[in-house]
């Protein structure tokens, strides 16, 4: 697929694994609302990969843009579960909205978004977590959730070592 720039996708639920890996070329992507799960390593290793829209997608399987480092804006419209390492090594991803769906981040998922400074999460109680999710940046990114629901993200794992704000999301740029 090394020239692959653009993809149309049929009318299905769930696309595969490895269906797009190492597609040096493509670089944006709207998944129809008719997907719900993307497969494991789906999009691993597109370093030219910017922007993604998933507006359907509720579980995001392992690896699936484990190294889409140039990586810079993905839609997550209702995602519930995202897997292990999904996001791993994305170092150009500065921002992201979790949906108030989410309900699990798996082990590695963002870790080593170095540059990721911002979350934006409008679920009330904080998303199971497995080990390392924020690996390597933790200190640096600042985690905006509901006004009243600072507390329990403070004492949750993974979540505790971030700078959690409350806020009434007035003012912040959700997705749309």
């Amino acid at each position: 697929c090394n020239n692959l720039k653009t993809v149309e996708f049929p009318d299905v639920q769930e696309l595969g694994g490895g269906m797009f890996s190492c597609c040096p070329n493509l670089e944006k992507v709207d998944i129809p609302k008719s997907v719900i799960k993307l497969g494991y390593c789906f999009f691993d290793g597109n370093y030219n990969l910017k922007e993604v829209s998933l507006p359907s997608v509720i579980e995001i399987g392992d690896s699936t843009f484990v190294y889409c480092t140039s990586l810079e804006k993905v839609t997550l419209g209702a995602v519930q579960k995202i897997g292990k390492a999904a996001f791993w090594g994305d170092t150009q991803l500065t921002n992201i909205y979790l949906p108030a769906t989410m309900t699990e981040i798996s082990k590695d998922a963002f870790a080593y978004c170095g540059n990721l400074s911002r979350i934006i999460i409008t679920a009330i109680e904080p998303p199971a977590c497995g080990m390392n999710v924020f690996e390597g940046i933790d200190g640096n990114c600042t985690v905006y959730v509901p006004k009243g629901c600072g507390e329990n993200y403070k004492t949750a794992n993974e979540w505790k070592n971030m700078n959690i704000v409350e806020t009434d999301l007035d003012g912040i740029d959700l997705p749309g």
